[in-house]
């Protein structure tokens, strides 16, 4: 390596070589003092900018983008979640009110029926009984008739006996067919109405089965969709563990990069001192011989000029794995204090999703079971329906 040349010609009011000795030793003073000032400031601007580096790199940028994707993600799926149950207690308070009035006016109008069956069947017991007094009424006065003309003579009796006997068979005779007839009538005339209000009745059933049916169907399907979603989310759950488990790997290649910096640091410290010392040594054992020659004076000041750079950038090397430790040190503590926090929150994150998610389950089955029991009730109406309708044809 070649030293750098200095002047040999001595300044005109330095002709003493003691007094420019002592100049050069200032300057060297001065020299040495300026170059750790500019060592410091640019030790102080290195580490400055490479914290301004790692703050603005893309890595911050895309975790704090994550962050807040994150946190609003999460906020999202609350409001989400809400305003589904707040439809769905909607939804199921509008069908129960919805079922509760159509019930409450399929009661009124089976009573409204009942009453009416039961009024036409008084206004028919009714009469029946009127026209069973009035044959009565006919035959007792037929009879006295009989007697009367009987008595009246004795050759005439078996003839009008006869006569009468016939007439009351034919009057009774008559008069059953006449009673049969209008109660034949009496039937006939409400056989059609009893056929039309059954034929409504089943068809409203059928209507009111069908409606049931649709909306227990649809209520199942948003059942089974809320499970699926509520599996999606578990899917999910997993998916973020896996990831929080890349970042750990990045700490381990940091402390890997920090290991392999501080080895190089520790290589660099080791030539620059193996160099100091043969230069310590060459100098111990040429000083004098330089002195002795025309240019001792310049090879001595290069020599130490060259001894004080080496032992500033030895020194330099030094700082440099001083700030490399105390980095990985801070770094680490850092780590091992938020490594408990961070352990704690995602177990408590967990417990929390866990706790969430299994009310969400145990609602989701509940809401499955009041689904199969209603089908279930309105199984069973159905059947009690049809029982009725075939109790009152027969």
């Amino acid at each position: 390596m070649a030293l750098p040349t200095l002047t040999t010609r001595a300044p005109s009011q330095f002709q003493n070589p003691g007094a420019y000795m002592d100049w050069q030793r200032e300057r060297r003073a001065e020299k040495q003092l300026d170059l750790e000032t500019h060592a410091r400031y640019l030790g102080r601007q290195s580490f400055c900018n490479e914290r301004h580096d790692v703050w603005t790199s893309r890595f911050y940028f895309y975790r704090s983008i994550s962050q807040y994707h994150k946190q609003r993600l999460k906020e999202e799926r609350k409001c989400n979640l809400e305003r589904r149950k707040n439809q769905i207690q909607t939804f199921l308070q509008e069908e129960m009110n919805q079922l509760e009035a159509e019930l409450r006016e399929l009661d009124h109008d089976r009573k409204t029926q009942r009453g009416r069956h039961r009024q036409k069947k008084g206004e028919h017991s009714t009469e029946r009984q009127e026209s069973r007094e009035k044959v009565e009424t006919e035959l007792h006065k037929d009879h006295v008739v009989g007697q009367w003309l009987k008595q009246l003579s004795e050759k005439k009796k078996w003839q009008v006996s006869q006569q009468e006997e016939r007439r009351f068979e034919n009057d009774y005779e008559r008069t059953r067919n006449l009673v049969l007839e209008r109660m034949k009538q009496a039937g006939q005339q409400n056989r059609p109405d009893e056929k039309k209000r059954m034929e409504d009745l089943c068809k409203h059933m059928e209507e009111l089965k069908l409606k049931e049916t649709t909306e227990l169907k649809v209520e199942q399907k948003a059942l089974m969709f809320k499970q699926r979603q509520l599996q999606k989310i578990e899917k999910e759950m997993k998916q973020m563990e896996e990831r929080e488990k890349k970042p750990e790997m990045q700490r381990f290649l940091v402390r890997h990069y920090h290991t392999q910096m501080m080895q190089r640091a520790e290589q660099v410290q080791a030539e620059l001192e193996a160099e100091r010392k043969i230069l310590a040594a060459l100098m111990e054992g040429e000083e004098e011989e330089m002195m002795k020659r025309s240019h001792g004076e310049r090879a001595v000041a290069d020599v130490a000029w060259m001894e004080c750079a080496i032992e500033e950038q030895l020194q330099m090397e030094r700082e440099r794995e001083a700030k490399i430790e105390d980095l990985n040190r801070q770094e680490a503590q850092r780590l091992w204090e938020q490594e408990p926090q961070r352990e704690k929150e995602r177990k408590a994150r967990e417990l929390l999703m866990q706790k969430v998610l299994s009310h969400k389950q145990q609602q989701l089955m509940m809401k499955i079971q009041e689904n199969r029991k209603a089908q279930q009730e309105s199984r069973k109406r159905r059947e009690e329906l049809i029982h009725e309708l075939n109790r009152e044809k027969s």
